[in-house]
């Protein structure tokens, strides 16, 4: 439940954040989610209006940087 989500520095969840292609990609029902300007708000990443990319797309628009978990950086 988010209500039992702690707040935490954003440097504690990645390794970096990473500038886009300046761009939208299409957008679909599920997949991983796509983060934009507007899942900004107050400071906080906002959930609520969530979009997603294709895995296909996912590929394409992150092919610049390798996501991985925060345990695993280089």
């Amino acid at each position: 439940m988010a209500s039992d989500w702690k707040t935490v520095p954003i440097g504690e969840l990645c390794i970096g954040i990473y500038d886009g292609p300046h761009a939208t990609p299409n957008k679909t029902s599920s997949g991983p989610i796509f983060l934009g300007i507007s899942n900004l708000s107050g400071g906080r990443i906002d959930l609520s209006n969530a979009e997603y990319l294709s895995e296909e797309n996912f590929f394409k628009w992150t092919r610049r940087i390798t996501p991985r978990a925060r345990g695993n950086a280089p």
